[in-house]
């Protein structure tokens, strides 16, 4: 019981953090902070995969990051983008899947 409080815990606070970033960054052209909670929640799971079990990581991983970062978001304002400005959606998806995957080699290297 007490795992499924922490896990709810967990995710709650990362939920809140996403939103806080997104509020802060995002912009009325790009959206700065959801590319941001992604790139750093892909180090910080890039991290945690290389120095804890592998259970402990999915658990951590799946409440806290996967509460904080979001590909749901991350289509829709990438959709939002498509129809307004194409080259900026596709400047997003590339930024964003880069920067997500190197982030998380950098993590997993330290």
């Amino acid at each position: 019981m007490i795992a499924v409080v922490v896990f709810a815990l967990a995710a709650g606070a990362a939920a809140l953090a996403r939103v806080l970033v997104a509020e802060a960054a995002n912009t009325a052209r790009f959206p700065w902070g959801t590319m941001a909670v992604n790139v750093a929640g892909s180090f910080v799971a890039g991290v945690l995969a290389g120095h804890l079990s592998e259970q402990l990581a999915t658990v951590v991983v799946v409440a806290g990051l996967g509460s904080f970062t979001t590909f749901s978001t991350f289509a829709v304002e990438t959709a939002t983008l498509w129809s307004v400005r194409r080259s900026g959606a596709a400047a997003y998806v590339l930024a964003t899947a880069a920067g997500a995957v190197g982030a998380a080699l950098l993590g997993l290297r330290l």
